[in-house]
Formats: structure tokens, C-alpha cells, sequence
């Protein structure tokens, strides 16, 4: 199992002293960790957009890429991939009317739920089919040729309630997901704990 690396006092002093100073991939960089993982924790942080990111015109291969892969990548993913900041992706995915994906707050895709609880976006296909198998309130939702499976982020919190033995929260970061229900502080704090136990049994 892949551990997860907590962020240290100095590290978040770091990011935020550089994020208007550096590009994000720079600041992954010194701190040794992803571009993905320094988006998240910005965002959560809420430090605005990268301006240090490209800005340039967005081709039709762009376009085609961003519209195709919407709901299967994260926005993390998408933005290194076209080489663009993250910020950039969220404005042309609005203007496109794409729909919300995660900032939104009204709902979310499951495979950004996935990437969100498991803190990384590899693995989870067997752990995305047990919550099928449990009931979990998926919907279906089509952007011009694409097609992807969303779930409202209300619908999720009232069905995890019922069945948060099958979800390990322990590396969901606050508010990474919005606005929490009360009874999710103590559930991460059990599933950290959990976690840490498994780590150190012989």
C-alpha cells in the first residue's frame, strides 16, 4: 500500500509563498511531491490560480482533448497533459459548457471521487465496482461525444453515511470535497487511525 505523505507546516508555508512566484510543476518539484498533490493542496488552501501557468490560444487538438477525456482525468491530469495550468482547463471547460466537475460543488465524477478518496489516480477499478454493487447513486451524464458517470456530492454524503465501512477516508483532504456533513471528522479521524494500525501490525 502507498503511503501517504502528510504536509508539514513548512511545506505549506512554502507553497504559499511561491505560488504567485512559481509554476506549479516548479514547486512540485522542490518539495518533492506531484503536480496533482500541489494543485490539491492549493486549492483547498484557496489560493486562487497559478498565474504563472501558460496562457497561450487553445487549439482544436486542445479542444478535442479536453472535451474527450472531461470526466475520465483530473483536472490536474488534464492540465499537465496539455501543458497548461489547471486554472486555464476550469475557464475553457466553463466556457465549453462542459458542466461542473469538482468546484462546482453541485456534483462530481466518480472517477474524480475516486482519484479524491484514494489520493493518487491509479488503482480503485475494484473498489469503484464494490460501491456500484452497494447502491451508490450514480447518474449518467453526456457532453457532446462523451459520456460519463457523475454522482451528486448531497446524494454521496447521505449514502456513505449508510456505508462508510466500504470507504477509507483517511486520505480525503478537508474540504477537498466542499462543504463536509458533521459525522466525517470523526469517520477520517477512525479510518487515519485504522490506517496507521495496519501499517505497524507485524
Amino acid at each position: 500500500m502507498k503511503n501517504y505523505k502528510r504536509w508539514t507546516e513548512e511545506e505549506v508555508q512554502y507553497l504559499k509563498i511561491n505560488w504567485s512566484k512559481k509554476r506549479i510543476q516548479e514547486i512540485a518539484d522542490s518539495l518533492g511531491r506531484t503536480y496533482d498533490s500541489i494543485y490539491m493542496k492549493a486549492r483547498a488552501l484557496y489560493l486562487g490560480p497559478n498565474k504563472n501557468e501558460d496562457n497561450r490560444n487553445w487549439s482544436e487538438d486542445d479542444l478535442e482533448y479536453l472535451m474527450d477525456n472531461w470526466g475520465y482525468l483530473s483536472i490536474p491530469a488534464l492540465a499537465k497533459n496539455l501543458n497548461r495550468s489547471a486554472n486555464a482547463v476550469e475557464l475553457k471547460s466553463r466556457k465549453l459548457k462542459l458542466g461542473p466537475f469538482l468546484e462546482a460543488g453541485e456534483y462530481i465524477t466518480l472517477n474524480q471521487l475516486r482519484i479524491e478518496l484514494r489520493g493518487t489516480n491509479s488503482g480503485g477499478t475494484y473498489t469503484v465496482n464494490q460501491w456500484i454493487n452497494k447502491g451508490i447513486p450514480v447518474k449518467t451524464r453526456k457532453v457532446k461525444n462523451c459520456s460519463f458517470r457523475i454522482i451528486y456530492l448531497q446524494d454521496f454524503w447521505d449514502w456513505a453515511e449508510m456505508n462508510s465501512t466500504l470507504i477509507d477516508f483517511s486520505k480525503l483532504e478537508p474540504l477537498a470535497l466542499g462543504k463536509e456533513p458533521k459525522w466525517l471528522e470523526n469517520q477520517r479521524r477512525a479510518d487515519i487511525e485504522k490506517q496507521r494500525q495496519f501499517k505497524t501490525s507485524p
